[in-house]
């Protein structure tokens, strides 16, 4: 395949996250005979599939050998460069024929509920980064992890591995879960506990301000939404389920504020505008892909995209 490569164009591009989107795009667009550089925020590169998804689902030997073959196709790889601190978005674009944003969607969620910044309240993304990077959290032995998708039930299995007691809150039914079916069944023969149709309402503290429970309201299933699931609705019932730990994980957004200040059009949750046949941003420059342009989604459809 190195040998395949096709004659040098001279144009250069510059590729922003060396996650899914943007090590595919490298990929076929060095072989095109383009110049490549890819920036990324992280000492390593993978994005999700390096800091998100746990070692015991996606084997990082697999990853390596990959980023290997494409550095060897000759894309340059520049580590712990953030876009809006280190890294200028305007220098890209003066410097570069092109830029590829493949950003991610790396902003947690906030639930906006009492007792939301204790000591002990953890996001889920920074979390499984953490454990990515081989640091501890502090986390207590009674861990509960709010939410339903992939990243609150990686994190649950990755902290059931560490010998915590871990229960997922979920304020839908269990056949509403967004995460993989087969995580869930998984997760379920591991003995994860799990508490549906609760409403997270409070997060409970101690006299020194550290976690002591979460306050759930009870919820009933209700008429069909637009989404084809049942829609929770309140009962007034009020439980407190005991914990020192809670996991935030009830979804991600894409960090775009700063690109926004450049001009560039994006929608009211962060994701950038792109004409849907050549993935072009508002500036003709500068083109997106992945969960910078469709929100939180899977590592395939990134690839995809890119």
């Amino acid at each position: 395949l190195i040998k395949e490569k096709l004659k040098p164009t001279g144009k250069e591009i510059a590729i922003v996250g060396a996650g899914p989107a943007g090590l595919t795009a490298a990929y076929y667009l060095v072989r095109l005979g383009h110049a490549v550089t890819v920036y990324d925020a992280f000492p390593e590169a993978g994005g999700v599939v390096r800091f998100g998804i746990p070692q015991y689902r996606l084997p990082k030997s697999v990853l390596q050998k990959e980023v290997r073959f494409i550095k060897k196709l000759g894309v340059n790889f520049l580590f712990n460069q953030r876009l809006g601190q280190n890294l200028s978005f305007e220098t890209l674009k003066n410097d570069y024929d092109a830029v590829y944003l493949a950003i991610g969607a790396w902003k947690d969620i906030d639930l906006n509920i009492p007792g939301e910044k204790a000591k002990g309240v953890f996001a889920g993304t920074n979390l499984l980064k953490e454990l990515a990077l081989g640091k501890m959290p502090k986390l207590g032995e009674h861990v509960v992890i709010i939410g339903g998708g992939n990243v609150a039930i990686d994190a649950a299995r990755s902290l059931w591995r560490m010998g915590k007691q871990v229960t997922v809150v979920y304020r839908r039914e269990k056949g509403d879960m967004p995460a993989n079916g087969a995580e869930i069944v998984e997760s379920e023969a591991e003995k994860i506990n799990y508490h549906f149709l609760a409403a997270p309402n409070e997060i409970l503290t101690d006299t020194k301000g550290k976690v002591r429970a979460l306050k759930v309201e009870v919820m009933s299933g209700g008429s069909i939404d637009t989404s084809g699931r049942r829609r929770p609705v309140s009962t007034g019932k009020f439980e407190e389920i005991l914990c020192d730990s809670v996991v935030l994980a009830v979804g991600e957004r894409v960090e775009s504020g700063h690109l926004s200040q450049q001009g560039l059009a994006a929608t009211k949750d962060g994701r950038l505008i792109v004409d849907p046949f050549n993935f072009r941003t508002s500036n003709p420059k500068i083109y997106a892909g992945g969960d910078a342009v469709t929100g939180p989604s899977t590592a395939a459809e990134a690839m995809g995209m890119a």
